[in-house]
C-alpha cells in the first residue's frame, strides 16, 4: 500500500503553527498466526538539514 501523510508533531513548549510537513512511503500489513505484523518505509518529502531521508519501521501487535 502507498501512503501520503501531511502534518506536524509538537513539543510541550512549542507553539502551534501551520508549518505542516509531508511524507510518503510504502506499507505492508499481514494478520499472521502470531498477531498483526506491519512493515513500512516513509520518505521525508520536506527534508531539512540534519534530518534523515527516510525511516524504516517494523511493528508486531495491535494495529490502529
Amino acid at each position: 500500500m502507498l501512503f501520503f501523510d501531511y502534518g506536524k508533531g509538537f513539543d510541550d513548549d512549542e507553539p502551534l503553527s501551520l508549518d505542516l510537513r509531508s511524507a510518503a512511503g510504502l506499507e505492508g500489513r499481514w494478520i499472521s498466526p502470531f498477531g498483526p505484523l506491519r512493515v513500512a518505509y516513509g520518505i521525508n518529502l520536506d527534508k531539512r538539514t540534519g534530518e534523515r531521508f527516510g525511516v524504516f519501521e517494523f511493528t508486531i501487535g495491535t494495529l490502529f
